[in-house]
């Protein structure tokens, strides 16, 4: 009975989420209208949309953490590989999160 309850109230949060970003989507609309300005809003938030999608889809940990290992065993250690561009990379993504 508790895992139907807790199953209601993520779908239900779930929906209440929804319903709130097309009120979001519908104010920002009403307030920039379809003008440079707004334009530029939402390209400004591209990356960070990218970046978010990224991470909690699991996009991220799928690519890169399984080929991570062997190219560090390449390397000449299991340690991370500083001098990599995949680590230099992921260093980059993480400091500018």
């Amino acid at each position: 009975m508790a895992l139907i309850r807790h199953t209601a109230a993520v779908s239900g949060l779930t929906l209440v989420s929804r319903i709130l970003g097309v009120v979001r989507d519908a104010a920002i609309a009403m307030v920039l209208g379809t003008t440079a300005v707004s334009d530029a809003f939402f390209i400004a938030f591209r990356p960070f949309d990218l970046l978010r999608k990224m991470v909690s889809d699991g996009i991220f940990s799928i690519t890169f953490i399984p080929p991570f290992p062997d190219m560090c065993r390449l390397a000449g250690g299991m340690r991370p590989c500083p001098w990599s561009p995949a680590w230099r990379g992921f260093c980059q993504l993480w400091v500018q999160c």
